[in-house]
């Protein structure tokens, strides 16, 4: 599918919006519920539904009438919603523009779109139904309020996010400041020590038992703050994972794709530090659009293998989240790893395999990874796949 430069940029920085809000797509749905309810009070409409769509999917991060589920972004009535004020279909079974997976019954649908701050539309709030409504101009309205109540809900979160990440960053920082100080204040107070059996100078005597003195302070101090940090249950488990836990959530929000595409997905854990917890805000984002373009680019019934592992960082209280990614799709040319590692805007395509793609998930992927100061490298080898490795600095 092609599409212009500047297509390509308003799609990129709408995708980054999204990722922007670090949204957990598998327990989302306890902030919305309240909304997808009254939005099917309000009109009368059986379904009413949230929608997040990234660059391949549509996520439903609450729902009435439905399940929470996940669908194809090409395949839903809500990519055309982001563009518009609002989206109205009578019966979009009539019509061969749509190809919804749902039930045949239902067949009408209208949304209004979820508009950020910054003007990026990151997704919809819609109803369906299986009987066609005469939406009044009041209905539409309130379903704008409930939107825009909706994107407020989101920006709260991802401000409470952003927050638990610096309260992360400075205890990490204040912790390895006090390590760093207790060696030279229990030397200066070993040096005190001694000048107590030592014939010195009572000036020298003096200002070494001072120092003795500010050093026990200091120590003192350096043990307080240690011990309210590991004391500290926010500290310890806020926003955190693991590899067990992200490995769960990664199954369970990529499983239904992979059976979609008939691709078998297996994740392995490599053994060792597999129940340490560790924080790092954009790890679902960038490792769900790794394993969301695998799977997307992979023929049916062949396998994306996901290997994730932690391994010892040079600073304490981090370590690294390694994870490499192996799938079996036509190997990516040269030319666009290169477009999609660099700062050139490129769609990527996959010719072999016919299937609409908006091909920006990678580019997102290298760009929050720069963000974050981390590592990504794609190998492709003809016959043997794509190979994803990626290495991300995470805080304990």
């Amino acid at each position: 599918m092609k599409i212009s430069k500047e297509s390509l940029e308003a799609e990129f920085k709408r995708i980054e919006a999204v990722a922007e809000f670090a949204i957990d797509y598998s327990s989302s749905d306890q902030y919305f519920q309240n909304i997808t309810n009254l939005a099917s009070m309000i009109t009368g409409a059986q379904i009413s539904l949230v929608n997040i769509l990234d660059s391949y999917w549509q996520w439903s991060i609450a729902a009435k009438g439905l399940p929470v589920g996940v669908m194809k972004r090409e395949q839903s009535i809500c990519q055309y919603t982001i563009h518009h004020e609002s989206y109205e279909v009578k019966n979009f079974r009539e019509d061969d523009k749509y190809d919804v997976p749902l039930e045949e019954a239902i067949h009408y649908y209208f949304g209004v779109p979820l508009i950020t701050d910054n003007g990026e539309s990151i997704g919809a709030l819609c109803v369906l139904d299986e009987v066609e409504h005469e939406m009044s101009t009041g209905d539409k309205e309130l379903l704008k309020i409930l939107a825009k109540e909706i994107v407020e809900k989101l920006e709260l979160l991802k401000k409470n996010a952003k927050i638990n990440s610096s309260f992360h960053k400075l205890l990490s920082s204040q912790r390895e400041l006090a390590y760093d100080l207790r060696g030279p204040a229990t030397n200066i107070l070993g040096l005190s020590k001694l000048s107590e059996d030592e014939k010195e100078v009572e000036n020298l005597k003096n200002y070494l038992q001072l120092c003795g003195q500010t050093s026990s302070e200091m120590l003192d101090l350096l043990s307080v703050i240690l011990n309210k940090q590991e004391n500290n249950l926010f500290y310890k488990s806020k926003g955190k994972t693991s590899l067990v836990i992200l490995k769960e959530k990664l199954l369970n929000l990529f499983s239904v794709q992979a059976k979609a595409e008939q691709v078998d997905l297996d994740i392995l854990l490599i053994p060792g530090n597999n129940e340490i917890k560790f924080f790092n805000r954009y790890v679902f984002q960038i490792v769900g659009n790794i394993i969301s373009y695998s799977i997307r680019s992979s023929p049916k019934k062949s396998k994306v293998n996901v290997f994730l592992s932690l391994k010892n960082s040079e600073v304490s209280d981090q370590v690294y989240l390694i994870v490499e990614v192996k799938d079996i799709g036509e190997a990516l040319p040269e030319e666009n790893i290169s477009a999609i590692l660099e700062s050139e805007l490129t769609q990527v395509s996959i010719d072999t395999i016919s299937r609409q793609g908006f091909g920006l998930g990678l580019k997102l992927v290298n760009h929050l990874v720069k963000k974050v100061k981390g590592g990504f490298t794609i190998t492709s080898e003809k016959n043997n796949g794509n190979f994803y490795s990626l290495k991300l600095t995470c805080d304990l």
